[in-house]
C-alpha cells in the first residue's frame, strides 16, 4: 500500500515538473551590448580609438569624419608629459598617402566608442 502511495506522489510531482517546465517562457534574449570601457586615462590608451579635433594651425588639413569635427586615429604609445603617439586610420592627404603620425597631449583628444 505504501509503495502506491510513494509511486502515485512520483506521477504526481513529474507530471507537475513537465508541465510547469512547458509552460514556462523561454527567456527574452537581451540585445548585445559592448562593453563599457573605463574612462580615457594613460593607464588604458594604447589601442583605444580616439577623435582627434581640429586644432589650431590645423584648419587648412580637409576633414571629412564625424562632420568635419576631427580624424579618426588609434592611440599606439605611451608618451612623456601625459602624451601619447597615435596612427590617423582614415585621413589621407591630396595624394592618397595616409597622415603620419602624431605625438599629442592625451588631454585633447576625444574619446570613441568601439
Amino acid at each position: 500500500m505504501r509503495a502506491l502511495i510513494l509511486q502515485d506522489l512520483r506521477r504526481a510531482l513529474s507530471s507537475k515538473r513537465a508541465s510547469s517546465a512547458a509552460t514556462r517562457a523561454a527567456p527574452t534574449p537581451r540585445p548585445l551590448q559592448p562593453p563599457a570601457l573605463p574612462p580615457l586615462s594613460m593607464r588604458n590608451a594604447v589601442g583605444r580609438s580616439v577623435l582627434v579635433p581640429i586644432l589650431p594651425g590645423w584648419e587648412s588639413y580637409a576633414c571629412d569624419e564625424h562632420d568635419g569635427q576631427g580624424w579618426t586615429a588609434r592611440i599606439v604609445a605611451k608618451r612623456a608629459h601625459q602624451c601619447v603617439s597615435l596612427r590617423f586610420l582614415h585621413a589621407r592627404d591630396p595624394e592618397g598617402l595616409r597622415y603620419p603620425d602624431h605625438t599629442l597631449p592625451l588631454s585633447v583628444l576625444k574619446e570613441l566608442p568601439l
